[in-house]
């Protein structure tokens, strides 16, 4: 999302904790950038006002929050 990120983590497992971490984000990012066309928010953008569009439930959640 056009962001930088500086993760760290430490023990054991940190290795594996920063790559789960790094899928989750970029799982958030292709459901919710605005410049992915293929993202619910891009695809709400698109169809504004046209019709209505089916998201993930975790987008309807992020856009509840942020109302």
């Amino acid at each position: 999302m056009d962001t930088i990120i500086d993760l760290k983590a430490y023990g054991s497992k940190a290795v594996d904790a920063i790559d789960a971490a790094y899928k989750r984000i970029d799982e958030i990012e292709q459901m919710a950038s605005p410049s992915i066309s293929t993202s619910d928010v891009s695809k709400i953008n698109q169809l504004a006002g046209k019709e209505y569009v089916k998201v993930h439930v975790e987008i309807f959640k992020m856009i509840k929050t942020a109302v």
